[in-house]
């Protein structure tokens, strides 16, 4: 669980809340792994019967969150609580990522297939605004055609 809050943490000193959001020097140069890293190290440095093998664990967690070197990950998850804390993140990015997708539909069935999934994607739609749903009568369930 504090892997999961604090995962991210570093994007304090990555992002400026300015004018608009933009990324800071060290944003630019470092990242927020990195940052997250630095920062949860020196706090947890602060409580003298804090672990050492928990913290290394969850700096553990924190600097793999990415999962891949590729995705920008300075290590791979080495540990069950870091492979849950990857898998974890990537699936909230991929659902918000679908959602934004399928929010920009403007009204069609299925999205273009340029986007993050390279494919068309199904745009889902309540039940009160599908053409086909009959409603029921009091005493029978719905009926679809």
């Amino acid at each position: 669980m504090t892997a999961a809050l604090l995962h991210d943490v570093g994007k304090i000193g990555e992002l400026a809340f300015e004018k608009a959001i933009d990324f800071t020097d060290a944003g630019r140069l470092l990242g927020h792994v990195i940052q997250g890293v630095t920062l949860v190290a020196e706090r947890a440095k602060e409580l003298p019967s804090f672990p050492e093998a928990k913290l290394q664990q969850l700096l553990h967690c924190i600097v793999s969150h990415h999962g891949e070197l590729e995705w920008g990950s300075p290590k791979r998850p080495k540990t069950i609580e870091a492979l849950v804390l990857h898998h974890v993140d990537n699936l909230d990015a991929k659902v918000k990522g679908f959602l934004e997708i399928v929010d920009g539909s403007r009204g069609a069935s299925w999205t273009d297939l340029r986007n993050l999934f390279r494919r068309p994607l199904h745009v889902p739609r309540a039940s009160h605004q599908e053409e086909d749903f009959l409603p029921p009568s009091e005493d029978e369930p719905p009926r679809y055609t």
